[in-house]
């Protein structure tokens, strides 16, 4: 459940940084350095995915505690799509 809790505040902060960008970081004068910034934060962030849904079960895996392993991103997994889903429909509510 951590790891999914981590995964949600992760994408929430990184949302919130882009949603408010311009107002925090101002206009670029190159629209390429944007795109720059973009892609640069789009690797960042599928490493740091990366590490919080699939890091410790690969850790578990590879020092053979196999069903742990599957357990456990399994559950990750599951609790992130609970998550998901449970803020989208509160989302859709308050709209």
């Amino acid at each position: 459940m951590a790891s999914g809790l981590v995964a949600v505040a992760y994408i929430s902060l990184v949302a919130t940084i882009m949603s408010f960008g311009q107002t925090i970081f101002g206009r670029f004068a190159n629209p390429a350095f944007g795109i720059m910034v973009f892609l640069m934060i789009f690797v960042f962030s599928a490493a740091v995915m990366f590490m919080a849904i699939l890091g410790r079960p690969i850790m578990l895996y590879m020092d053979g505690h196999k069903k742990d392993a599957l357990f456990l991103l399994a559950f990750t997994l599951s609790s992130f799509l609970v998550i998901g889903v449970l803020m989208a429909a509160i989302m859709s509510i308050f709209q």
